[in-house]
């Protein structure tokens, strides 16, 4: 779902009438259209902390900041296919350097960030290198993380199981979506 301008605006409107302090307002990476829209938003100075989505790429936080947010997700593939293209290996292990860079770039430019694995829900069992990934992020400077469960195939009793395993290598906070 793509929603234009006056959509996310009248949408970020109801989020501040019933008090959501958090919204992802968009992807500047999409388009010069996203990137307008989502500086506009951000000039709106509406009583709500603005998140730009962004991939590990300091192209893409770039992107973000100079819409004027001061909050980014930044997130990193766990599919096979993208973490080879993005890391060089198959192991997200390998990119824990990657993940430092940038996360410390985008904190050290005044950026909020919240650090997100993609996928995480199906990867959390068998790839130890995700929990590297979230602690590389926090050391550097995130100050949440975020378990995406997009797919929907957490179950209820592995989501305890989940965060108790998050929490015996994280303090900061957690988000799950």
């Amino acid at each position: 779902v793509a929603f234009n301008r006056t959509q996310k605006t009248r949408i970020i409107e109801l989020l501040c009438a019933v008090g959501v302090t958090d919204a992802e307002v968009g992807y500047p990476a999409v388009s010069d259209e996203e990137r307008r829209t989502i500086s506009c938003i951000a000039r709106e100075s509406f009583p709500i902390r603005l998140h730009a989505l962004c991939r590990l790429s300091r192209r893409d936080i770039d992107s973000a900041l100079e819409c004027g947010v001061s909050h980014l997700t930044v997130f990193v593939p766990t599919g096979r296919s993208a973490r080879e293209a993005l890391f060089g290996s198959l192991q997200l292990e390998g990119g824990i350097d990657t993940i430092r860079e940038l996360v410390g770039y985008a904190v050290s430019q005044g950026a909020i960030v919240k650090f997100s694995c993609e996928h995480a829900s199906q990867h959390w069992r068998g790839d130890p290198g995700l929990f590297s990934a979230y602690v590389a992020a926090y050391e550097t400077g995130a100050s949440t993380v975020s378990i995406p469960d997009t797919a929907g195939i957490l179950l209820t009793d592995e989501v305890p199981l989940l965060l108790q395993k998050m929490r015996q290598h994280l303090t900061c906070d957690i988000s799950v979506h």
